[in-house]
């Protein structure tokens, strides 16, 4: 086998389940790994086979060369804190990488071994699928980490698995703060397991103090500006026991947003109508009336998202209307009037006066041109002279 592996330049995919070597025969293997020329290896799964430290090192070090993969399974293993600084520093050395899936669940995986593997994951700029489910051992501390990863400029990952992680309100905390400002995640798997399992029971579950914090991530309502920097690409929390319904109700709203490809926009639209029904206008005063027009269309787009065929419409109808948002675009003119009674009153006295220059020049381009017409009718009305 590890004579195939070091000399196979075909080879794309290489899966290994419960084979469980000998020591020296994982460092044998990893040799063969480390010497292949070809960079033709794409998947490479190695799972249940009872790796240790020692053996992830050897493999790590043997993959420095394998930039080109795509897929690595060392998930069902029995490494921790060492291997993973090892498997770290190969993901943080690669260039160009091309890794889109890292499952390394059911390992021994702790805090410390998820920091060591953060710089890594950072420069993985295609990784769209992580797994560290039922690595018992991390907590918020370790989940803190992460942030500099999901906030990374070119983090494009989607889908993010902890299922039988059981970090409770701490570690919600630390995932809500550490997913501000990104854009790419849309699934998350937490807290998945078995109801009747005693590990389960004794856990520290989220409470309303940990889903607070994923409610301000999903929609910060503190003022509209936080409302529209919200999140609104994470769609999915795989949860045993479900989140709350308020968190349900976002997730339903990203949902349709990505079902549907369109603009995040409009979703924070529809947070804004839901959770701030006084729009504060004070702030466009300073642009005078220039900017209600603005308003105004504002308003007027938002009336769409009201539409009752689409699950946004059937969020809103159950709090807002279409003659909500009217009243509310009403009171957004009159809070305009009221701010700047000179300014709107000029305005108007300008709009009166342009209308009526606009009907006089009209009137005078009216009677030039009935004038012109008469003068044309007596010329040819007017009798010819006789000559003897």
């Amino acid at each position: 086998m590890c004579n195939f592996v070091g000399e196979n330049n075909n080879l794309r995919s290489l899966d290994l389940m419960h084979v469980k070597p000998e020591n020296e025969s994982a460092q044998h293997f990893a040799l063969m790994l480390e010497q292949r020329q070809s960079k033709s290896l794409q998947r490479l799964a190695l799972q249940d086979n009872d790796l240790g430290d020692e053996e992830i090192e050897a493999i790590a070090t043997a993959l420095s060369r394998q930039a080109s993969l795509e897929e690595l399974v060392l998930m069902e293993n029995d490494f921790g804190r060492l291997g993973c600084v090892a498997l770290g520093t190969t993901l943080e050395r690669w260039q160009a990488p091309n890794l889109k899936q890292l499952v390394l669940s059911y390992n021994n995986i702790d805090d410390a071994g998820l920091q060591a593997l953060v710089a890594g994951l950072v420069n993985c700029i295609n990784l769209e699928e992580l797994q560290l489910s039922y690595n018992h051992s991390i907590t918020a501390v370790g989940l803190r980490s992460l942030a500099a990863f999901f906030q990374s400029e070119h983090c494009c990952l989607e889908e993010f698995e902890m299922a039988g992680v059981y970090f409770g309100d701490e570690g919600a905390i630390a995932l809500a703060d550490g997913l501000v400002g990104n854009t790419s995640i849309e699934s998350m798997t937490m807290y998945i397991d078995s109801i009747e399992s005693t590990h389960f029971r004794t856990a520290p579950l989220i409470t309303e103090v940990g889903w607070s914090a994923f409610s301000k991530l999903l929609c910060n309502t503190s003022s509209i500006n936080s409302t529209y920097m919200s999140n609104h690409t994470l769609a999915q929390i795989c949860q045993h026991p479900l989140p709350p319904p308020y968190i349900c109700k976002y997730l339903q709203l990203n949902a349709f947003q990505q079902h549907q490809n369109i603009d995040t926009a409009k979703i924070a639209k529809i947070k804004i109508l839901l959770n701030h029904p006084d729009l504060d206008m004070e702030p466009f005063f300073q642009k005078q009336l220039k900017l209600l027009p603005h308003v105004m269309s504002w308003f007027q787009r938002a009336r769409s998202c009201h539409s009752n065929s689409s699950p946004s419409g059937r969020v809103l109808t159950r709090t807002q209307s279409q003659k909500h948002v009217l009243s509310r675009e009403l009171s957004a003119v009159y809070k305009f009037i009221r701010g700047m009674p000179m300014v709107a009153a000029d305005g108007y006295c300008k709009y009166v006066l342009k209308t009526a220059l606009k009907r006089k020049r009209k009137l005078q381009l009216m009677i030039q041109k009935a004038e012109e017409e008469e003068e044309w009718a007596q010329k040819r009305l007017k009798p010819e002279p006789e000559y003897d």
